[in-house]
């Protein structure tokens, strides 16, 4: 198996209004550290999958359709191969315009250095491929809580007990020669 990974800066230039929260209606103004573009390719025989993970609040539903498009045409791979993550980060610009503004102004500017970054990525992570072989390690995760809580007939942000969280936690290694 080959593995090939990418990471880019996707910073936004300041001042940048925030995604996902109604209550900031004051841009940003300065940043406090940088937002990434991890690309991820996996290659076996016949197949290659391709991962991408962005510090962004979500990746908009038409965004990843262009992406899809895009990529696939440029690199050759299968549409259905390409797969988009969020880390949800509530520090980046609204990726998409079909929300309120209340959640956020759609950053155009932005969004384009998004698909152009992404689009240069797979490229750069198919001149680092290596071979590696995969480790699967399993175990309960005790720290997540659902937020969620019905309080007086209001949902409010609270830790609610009642509601079951997943702790299984299953971590996928890819080792190189080096680190076998």
């Amino acid at each position: 198996m080959l593995l090939g990974r990418h990471k880019t800066i996707i910073t936004p230039k300041m001042p940048c209004q925030l995604a996902g929260f109604e209550h900031r209606t004051e841009s940003a103004h300065e940043k406090y550290g940088d937002l990434y573009l991890r690309t991820t390719l996996l290659q076996d025989e016949d197949t290659t999958l391709c991962f991408f993970v962005a510090d962004i609040i979500w990746w908009d539903d038409e965004l990843v359709q262009i992406l899809r498009k895009k990529i696939s045409k440029k690199e050759k791979l299968p549409e259905q191969n390409l797969h988009f993550l969020a880390t949800h980060n509530h520090s980046g610009p609204q990726v998409s315009n079909r929300f309120s503004e209340k959640l956020g102004t759609y950053h155009e500017g932005f969004v384009q250095q998004l698909i152009e970054k992404a689009c240069e990525s797979v490229k750069q992570a198919k001149n680092n491929m290596e071979p590696v072989v995969i480790e699967v390690r399993k175990a309960e995760f005790d720290l997540g809580v659902y937020r969620r809580k019905f309080i007086d007939g209001v949902v409010e942000m609270a830790p609610n007990g009642s509601v079951e969280v997943d702790n299984d936690l299953t971590v996928i290694s890819f080792l190189n020669q080096y680190r076998q």
